[in-house]
């Protein structure tokens, strides 16, 4: 009775897989970033799973991910350090796909397009490039022979591509065209994020630039402190304001306009990803710690000791944050206070972000187990 129910549960959170890698798009998920959350950086699910949590099933790919893994219709998708993408049926945890590469992804893969119809990869090596593969098809569509390993962000029929040189591109999610191309002013040190009108990247000296998605030009920048600390990690963009943390401690807030808001300090490096959800940012550290801040005025709110260092992005629902780091512990904690409230002993650290989808949840260890769990209440 219990796999029935969980069959039932996939089958209403996913479109029908065509039991390979490459399945017919699902336009309920979309992309999920290295650093979490979507186009705009976000990782927070509202009506995400509530623990206490039960392992659906869990999986060996024998090697460390590339970013974090991608629910993409009825399957799980992860990238890992060997050249490889794995494919898992999400009701039984069945393999149902794997590919190689004759390089290295250098980046997390991502899902774009206008219904989600391509998987883009990072592959690094002798000859560079981004491919799009075309989900129906399981062929190439198009490549762009650049080196670029931070995350891809796609919105629409659009997709915003960092390469190491220095440039930002802007490229049709179809057919891998230019619209536009920029050398920005300063190296960037992370991907691109959508707002409605601007990308944003973040780059070194803390430097923080917006530029048009029209065409490129350049709307604002922003220098974040004094230190030349660079931005860690991608930007993270809400209706109101921007997110942004530098490696020197510091998150900033800054309105659409580019004017900063405030900042705060934690202690450590920040995690490469933020988190937000109502009034409630959210970033893990350095020195084993998960802050809570108020986003109105960057408050304080709680601090949370987790067993090792969290080096990626935590995911929130509108209650529990969930967070993963060099313990090798996936815990959760109240939003509302930074209390434990469920812990799980998973076989390995992890470095990639934790991954929401209504009531899913998933983790992958450095030691490339790859973690399936659904709320216990989704499933009586």
């Amino acid at each position: 009775m219990r796999r029935c129910r969980w069959l039932f549960l996939v089958v209403a959170l996913s479109a029908c897989g065509g039991g390979t890698l490459f399945t017919p798009p699902d336009t309920g998920r979309g992309n999920w970033l290295v650093t979490g959350g979507g186009g705009g950086g976000l990782s927070s699910v509202a009506d995400g799973p509530t623990p206490p949590l039960e392992l659906l099933w869990s999986h060996d790919i024998g090697a460390p991910p590339v970013g974090g893994a991608l629910l993409a219709g009825s399957l799980l998708v992860q990238a890992t350090q060997r050249e490889r993408l794995y494919a898992f049926d999400l009701a039984t945890g069945d393999r149902v796909g794997r590919k190689g590469s004759k390089a290295a992804l250098c980046g997390p893969p991502a899902i774009i397009g206008r219904f989600g119809e391509f998987l883009l990869t990072s592959e690094t090596g002798r000859k560079p490039r981004v491919r799009a593969y075309d989900r129906r098809t399981r062929k190439i569509a198009w490549e762009l022979e650049h080196h670029a390993c931070e995350p891809v962000s796609g919105r629409g029929d659009t997709a915003l591509v960092v390469t190491g040189s220095g440039e930002l591109l802007a490229v049709s999610s179809t057919d891998g065209e230019q619209i536009w191309s920029v050398m920005l002013p300063h190296h960037p040190t992370t991907g691109a994020v959508f707002t409605q009108t601007l990308a944003i990247v973040g780059g070194e000296d803390g430097a923080l630039i917006a530029l048009e998605m029209g065409d490129g030009t350049i709307a604002w920048q922003a220098r974040l402190g004094e230190s030349g600390a660079a931005i860690r990690g991608q930007a993270l963009a809400t209706q109101e304001h921007i997110f942004a943390a530098t490696a020197d401690g510091r998150i900033w807030c800054l309105t659409r306009a580019g004017v900063v808001v405030w900042s705060a300090k934690i202690s450590g490096i920040p995690a490469v990803g933020l988190s937000v959800i109502g009034g409630t940012i959210v970033v893990g550290s350095s020195d084993r710690g998960v802050y809570a801040l108020n986003t109105a005025d960057g408050r304080h709110l709680w601090r949370y000791e987790a067993g090792g260092i969290i080096r990626s992005t935590v995911a929130m629902t509108d209650q529990v944050v969930y967070v993963a780091g060099s313990a090798g512990m996936l815990e959760a904690l109240s939003l509302e206070s930074g209390a434990q409230i469920w812990s799980y002993e998973l076989d390995g650290p992890v470095h990639t972000p934790v991954v929401l989808a209504r009531d899913l949840l998933t983790v992958t260890t450095q030691s490339g187990t790859v973690y399936l769990f659904a709320a216990q209440s989704a499933l009586r």
